[in-house]
């Protein structure tokens, strides 16, 4: 919620995982190992949609922000980050979701 929030000024209740992709260290030594974790949210309102902006605070991470259909990722999206995505997709069109725990407990998603 945290991530979400600082870099779209979007704040949602995270209910679920949708995919989990682990991704190795780069060759060139520059980004360590680690987990990129597609989550469920619930659908943004129009309102909610038309106001998603790129907050100053996360311009040093991200050029822009825009919505893009899933049949547009290729596009835009490298590879990896597509297949992610779809995969994702794939997962909630089938109510394939695996709940937030925190220490081995089910977390409190409020």
């Amino acid at each position: 919620m945290r991530e979400l929030y600082a870099e779209t000024g979007l704040k949602r209740r995270i209910t679920h995982a949708l995919m989990i992709d682990q991704v190795p260290a780069s060759e060139d030594g520059t980004s360590a190992e680690g987990y990129n974790i597609v989550v469920e949210g619930g659908t943004l309102t129009a309102e909610e949609a038309l106001a998603v902006a790129l907050p100053d605070s996360a311009r040093s991470e991200l050029s822009e922000a825009r919505w893009v259909a899933v049949t547009d990722l290729d596009s835009v999206a490298p590879p990896h980050q597509m297949k992610r995505i779809r995969a994702a997709a794939h997962a909630l069109s089938y109510g394939m979701r695996l709940p937030p725990y925190q220490l081995g407990e089910p977390a409190d998603a409020s």
